[in-house]
């Protein structure tokens, strides 16, 4: 199923949407049901989303959603260098159950820091998530559409994970103490995954729930060393 959207700057005319895209449903292997469209804003400022939903009676029902466009991302953005951060692996911590709060960790989501990807001269994702604290109930399932994908394309694409708290987690989490890579990174929510090219440039990001449906295409040009078309 899918949602046509208009989108419209709020200090212009209303008759005639600035641009318009499709969002697509992504809502395999998550609690939730998501939306996913991918648009163009040509200038920072208040924008306002009109979604034309379809009803079981068949007219369909608009719906309005403020969007606020910053000039600047406040996470790195798609085209930006990717922060060489120096986050724990199995390295300095080879009890993988106090680096992940993932129950059933893939080990290899831990051989290397971001700062040693970046050195490795092969593209990478990574994903800061919290499977056992997630506050938005997506992390576990992301990272099971990481590993999953992992085994098709560990040859090409290395993969990390992030754990948001530093351990023992429920005691960070409670103090909403963060690992110092959130902070570098500038990450407010979780989860977030980003795929980074061999020379470091941040080429996809997601905030949120990503679904198998949506991440492998990207995946798969990252492995082959094309671009990414994110048309739905």
């Amino acid at each position: 199923m899918s949602l046509q959207v208009r989108l419209f700057r709020l200090d212009a005319s209303r008759d005639t949407p600035q641009t318009e895209t499709t969002a697509i449903y992504r809502g395999e292997g998550l609690p939730v049901g998501l939306y996913v469209a991918y648009a163009e804003f040509d200038q920072p400022g208040a924008w306002e989303a009109e979604l034309s939903v379809p009803s079981a009676q068949g007219e369909a029902q608009v719906s309005r959603m403020r969007l606020d466009v910053l000039p600047q991302p406040r996470a790195p953005g798609v085209g930006t260098q990717a922060v060489p951060s120096q986050n724990d692996t199995a390295a300095d911590v080879p009890e993988l159950n106090q680096l992940t709060s993932d129950p059933r960790p893939d080990p290899d989501l831990y051989q290397l820091s971001v700062a040693e990807a970046l050195t490795a001269g092969k593209p990478f994702l990574v994903s800061f998530a919290t499977p056992g604290y997630c506050q938005t109930a997506v992390c576990a399932p992301n990272l099971a559409v990481i590993k999953q994908l992992k085994e098709q394309y560990q040859e090409q694409v290395n993969f990390l994970h992030v754990e948001v708290y530093p351990y023992p987690f429920g005691e960070s989490f409670q103090q909403m103490r963060r690992v110092p890579a959130m902070q570098e990174w500038n990450l407010l929510t979780e989860p977030w995954t980003f795929l980074v090219d061999a020379e470091g440039t941040i080429v996809a990001r997601y905030e949120g729930g990503i679904t198998l449906s949506e991440l492998e295409p990207a995946l798969a040009s990252l492995a082959a060393g094309e671009a990414i078309d994110f048309v739905p």
